[in-house]
């Protein structure tokens, strides 16, 4: 973290052997069959008062006496600490370092010398665990590394944001809350956390988690397909048939031959090869920077461009982070979270804009080529969101400002049918206000596109 602090001092004075374990005073070494018949200190306290000092342990009082790794063994077993760290063969300066890239971050001098701030820092991060990952007498917590499927408890939020990221802004906040497992696995529950705790805005919430499960599915960062049919490249793209002729003629050929006799997945003369060469394709004709900056992520960010403002946005943060050379960087759990608000804030999304989002609005700020049904089930998780937090107001708000919704409802009523596309125009407009004119509705004049689209909706 930003600090570290300097001479963290102990009982731990002498010098490191070429081991990394700390040696023994030349009195204790003078004495090897006093210190063997001093008793086993299982499990250690460890709950030293000062830095450089004495500590408050009886059975250890010498202010020279060196901290072992059978001891930094027992404060990992007391505390529970992960078994992760036995790849830093346990020494202090390696808990020191494990403690300095958790969510605790203490931001701890890695001197290998046990003190006050390390004694702290190990108390800190248990009580963190213990807060994240609550357990009944017949559950204990998996320290091997087994998913935790447990929520979050009630006070989590305000422990966490209180003790841990209190006062730092969002991006800075998801970029210290883990959404991995013990055994760092991607974690919906730790997802939801990391969200919750960073967002201040309960709306800017729902439509990053809508967003995600769209998205993503909801199984973490993933990387954009590549592999298309004809049928399923002309959901997504426009000028397919131009993209298609400049394949290989057999490729070509097959892939038209199962579209022109509408055959699907297992019947298909075309090969997967086949389907990821119209893929590849297709994103080297659309996307700012072609196949290379596809679609990953949390919310799929797409284009050299996004990517390019995502990672200036970040270093703005202070997380560094080269997404030109390396944009799988962003379905790293490190930066997936960050990466994703990074690109919001890149596309426009502040709080005051998040309260006037609309299906539309929100379509055209995470994939603007997606059509109505992806839109709409995108917004439809969105609301869902705000129902399951409890925010029905905000949710039954959300529901009015559904730009294909009222469009739907102007073509029940008039003769002129209009698209279906969320994009209200002239056309739409006449349309509208044609099917409030029929429902005896007063229309306010000056009326806004978004307060007409609410008016339809609620009559």
């Amino acid at each position: 973290m930003n600090g570290m602090f300097q001479g963290e001092g102990s009982l731990a004075s002498s010098q490191q052997g070429s081991s990394g374990i700390m040696s023994k005073p030349a009195k204790e070494e003078a004495k090897p069959e006093k210190e063997e018949a001093k008793p086993e200190k299982t499990p250690v306290s460890f709950n030293f008062q000062g830095e450089g000092g004495e500590d408050n342990n009886s059975d250890n009082t010498d202010s020279g006496t060196v901290v072992t790794n059978k001891e930094v063994d027992d404060v990992i077993a007391e505390y529970k600490l992960p078994t992760v760290l036995t790849s830093y063969n346990n020494t202090v300066k390696n808990l020191q370092t494990y403690l300095n890239t958790t969510p605790v971050a203490p931001g701890l001098s890695t001197d290998g010398r046990w003190g006050a701030k390390t004694s702290a820092a190990v108390s800190d991060f248990k009580r963190y665990k213990d807060e994240l990952y609550k357990t009944t007498a017949a559950e204990t917590f998996d320290e091997t590394g087994g998913i935790v499927s447990r929520p979050a408890t009630a006070n989590y939020m305000q422990y966490i944001n209180e003790t841990y990221v209190g006062g730092r802004e969002e991006i800075n906040k998801a970029n210290i809350i883990p959404i991995t497992d013990q055994s760092g696995a991607f974690s919906d529950t730790g997802l939801e956390i990391a969200i919750s705790g960073s967002v201040r805005n309960p709306i800017k919430q729902s439509l990053l988690k809508g967003a995600i499960k769209i998205e993503t599915g909801g199984g973490g960062p993933v990387t954009e397909d590549d592999t298309y049919s004809i049928s399923a490249a002309k959901k997504v793209f426009t000028g397919v048939d131009t993209v298609v002729a400049t394949l290989p003629s057999d490729v070509a050929a097959r892939l038209q031959y199962d579209y022109d006799n509408k055959l699907m997945a297992g019947n298909r003369t075309a090969t997967n090869a086949d389907m990821q060469a119209l893929g590849i394709a297709m994103m080297d004709e659309k996307y700012d920077g072609g196949h290379a900056k596809r679609g990953r992520g949390l919310i799929q960010i797409t284009g050299a461009s996004n990517y390019l403002g995502v990672q200036n946005i970040l270093a703005d943060r202070g997380i560094t982070v080269d997404l030109g050379a390396n944009p799988e960087l962003v379905n790293d759990p490190r930066y997936a979270l960050p990466a994703a608000l990074a690109f919001l804030e890149y596309a426009g999304l502040t709080d005051a804009v998040a309260e006037g989002m609309s299906t539309k609005q929100l379509n055209n700020m995470i994939n603007s080529g997606a059509g109505r049904e992806i839109a709409e089930n995108r917004w439809n998780a969105v609301i869902s969101s705000l129902r399951a937090a409890g925010d029905t107001v905000k949710a039954d708000g959300l529901e009015l400002r559904n730009e294909y919704a009222a469009q739907v409802k102007a073509n029940t009523t008039n003769a002129l049918q209009i698209a279906v596309d969320g994009s209200i125009g002239p056309n739409s407009r006449v349309a509208l206000r044609g099917y409030l004119t029929g429902e005896g509705v007063t229309i306010p004049a000056n009326i806004t596109d978004d307060a007409l689209v609410i008016l339809v909706n609620e009559n």
